[in-house]
C-alpha cells in the first residue's frame, strides 16, 4: 500500500547556504532540529510520526557538500552527494565494492538518497555501511565548536544510533584508495544479510583481510575475529569455514534463517574477493 499521509506535525524550515550557517542553526536548536538532505529516510519517519522535529535544516543548497574530489591518496565525497552522483563519478570507479552495494537501490532513491544521510541513519541495513567499513573510510563532522574526524567504525554505535552530537553536521566522507592488488566483493540477500570483504594475498596465503557484516543484525560492524582466522593462513575451505563460524556468531541465535543464509552467502563473497586479489 502506498503511504499517502502528509506530514502530521508543524515545523520551521531553514535553507542555509553555507556550512557555517547550518551548524549555527544546529547549535541554536539542538535536539529539536533534524538535518534534511535527500529525505528518503527522514520524511518517511516524519510521516509515521516516528520523529517530530520542530526545526528542519535543509542542506541541499550548500554546494561544497555535493563535491567529489581526489585529495592525495583519498577520494573525498561531500555528505550531500547522492547515490547517483557516486555511480556516475569517474573517481568512484576505483571503489567497485561501493558501487556494487548501490546497484539494488531503487532508481528514485538513487536520485534522492545521499551518502551522508545513509551513514547518519545508522541502519544496519544501510547500503553503504559494510563497504565503507572495509574501505577504512573516515568522516569529518563540523559544529559551531569546531570540527573532528571519526573512523567510520566509530560512527555506528547501535541500531540507528551514531556517535555524532546533536549539534554536529557530517560534511565529508574520506575514502583511502585501495592497493590495486587487493580484491573486493560485496554480497547481500535483500535486507537479511550483507557482507563486504577486502582481501590481500601472497600466493596461497591470505595476507590481509577485512570483513564487515550488515543486514538483520544489531549494528553494521567489522568482524575482527573472522579476519584474524584468515590472515596469515593458507586460504582454503577449512579456513573459510572457521571464519564463517565466527561471522555467524554475530547473528542472534534465535534468528535461525539469517544464520543459515549467512552460511550460504559468506563463503561465496570471500571466494570472490580472493579470486580478484593478485
Amino acid at each position: 500500500m502506498v503511504n499517502t499521509r502528509i506530514l502530521a506535525s508543524e515545523f520551521e524550515y531553514f535553507e542555509p547556504r553555507t556550512i557555517n550557517e547550518a551548524v549555527n542553526l544546529l547549535a541554536k536548536y539542538g535536539q529539536e532540529a533534524r538535518v534534511l538532505a535527500g529525505g528518503s529516510d527522514l520524511i518517511v519517519d516524519m510521516k509515521v510520526e516516528k520523529v517530530n522535529p520542530k526545526y528542519l535544516i535543509y542542506i541541499g543548497k550548500i554546494p561544497e557538500l555535493r563535491s567529489i574530489a581526489k585529495v592525495g591518496n583519498e577520494v573525498v565525497v561531500g555528505a550531500n552527494a547522492t547515490f547517483f552522483d557516486l555511480i556516475k563519478s569517474p573517481l568512484l570507479q576505483s571503489f567497485p565494492i561501493l558501487l556494487e552495494a548501490l546497484k539494488s537501490i531503487q532508481l528514485e532513491i538513487k536520485m534522492m538518497g545521499t551518502i551522508g544521510g545513509n551513514i547518519c541513519s545508522a541502519a544496519p541495513t544501510a547500503s553503504t555501511a559494510t563497504p565503507l567499513l572495509v574501505l577504512n573510510a573516515w568522516v569529518k563532522v563540523v559544529s559551531a565548536r569546531g570540527s573532528r574526524t571519526i573512523p567510520i567504525e566509530k560512527v555506528y554505535v547501535g541500531n540507528r544510533k551514531t556517535s555524532l552530537a546533536p549539534d554536529e553536521l557530517l560534511t565529508e566522507i574520506h575514502l583511502p584508495v585501495l592497493d590495486s592488488r587487493y580484491g573486493t566483493a560485496f554480497g547481500e540477500i535483500k535486507t537479511k544479510i550483507k557482507f563486504a570483504v577486502v582481501i590481500g594475498r601472497r600466493g596461497d596465503v591470505c595476507e590481509h583481510c577485512r570483513i564487515a557484516i550488515g543486514g538483520d543484525v544489531e549494528v553494521a560492524k567489522r568482524v575482527e575475529k573472522a579476519e584474524k582466522l584468515l590472515e596469515g593462513k593458507v586460504f582454503n575451505e577449512r579456513a573459510i569455514e572457521e571464519a564463517c563460524d565466527a561471522v555467524v556468531e554475530e547473528i542472534d541465535p534465535d534468528n535461525w534463517y539469517v544464520r543459515e543464509v549467512a552460511k550460504y552467502l559468506f563463503p561465496k563473497v570471500v571466494w570472490e574477493a580472493w579470486e580478484k586479489a593478485r
